[in-house]
């Protein structure tokens, strides 16, 4: 069995039980070895939704950084279907609204962190973002898994995003000749450019061809 799943522990069911797809943990440890070794970040804040695979990569995002002697300031969660963050983010960035003042005037955000991970899609992205500057949460760096991987992430206030870094398995303009060829083949055969899914699925035909 090739299994293409992002659960983690698959492979214990037996010795015949594989899998071929990247999974929350080997994204999460790619990204703190990114943002600690290389941007030399090391205090961390979390916005993230109430589902199951968020709390299980937040899980293991807390226990690498914290490894990696760097800490989680922050950790905030918010509802899978919510579209307004206000509340989330003025409770998140510390920030009460002052009495007889405009609705625009708050008091000094407490921005004690350097990064903020969020790891849900690029359609929550796109609504979480221009939320944060309207609360001066500026000046950090942006964080996210391979939920951000679409063009439509910067269609709109892509100034915000600038300097944003995430993880994912397949990048269609890569330099690898093994991905060069296969994007060529791809597109010669089907007219467009293949997606992660479909780079996952040739890879795991590749190697059942081969054994």
């Amino acid at each position: 069995l090739v299994a293409l799943t992002q659960k983690e522990g698959i492979t214990g069911g037996g010795g015949y039980v594989f899998r071929n797809f990247l999974t929350g943990l080997q994204q999460i440890k790619t990204l703190v070895k990114y943002a600690m070794d290389d941007l030399r970040l090391k205090r961390f804040a979390v916005l993230h939704p109430e589902t199951g695979y968020a709390r299980e990569v937040v899980k293991y995002f807390q226990q690498e950084v914290v490894r990696r002697k760097g800490s989680v300031i922050w950790v905030q969660s918010y509802k899978n279907d919510q579209t307004d963050f206000h509340e989330v983010i003025k409770q998140f960035a510390g920030r009460p609204e002052i009495a007889g003042r405009d609705k625009g005037a708050f008091s000094q955000p407490q921005q004690n962190f350097d990064a903020l991970l969020i790891p849900d899609s690029h359609r929550t992205v796109k609504m979480i973002v221009p939320q944060l500057v309207f609360f001066d949460i500026q000046g950090i760096r942006l964080l996210g898994l391979s939920g951000w991987n679409s063009p439509s992430l910067l269609v709109t206030d892509s100034d915000y995003l600038e300097g944003a870094v995430f993880t994912d398995g397949f990048f269609v303009e890569g330099i690898y000749p093994e991905t060069v060829d296969f994007v060529n083949l791809f597109h010669a055969a089907y007219g467009r450019e293949p997606d992660v899914m479909e780079a996952e699925v040739f890879d795991a035909a590749g190697i059942a061809l081969k054994i």
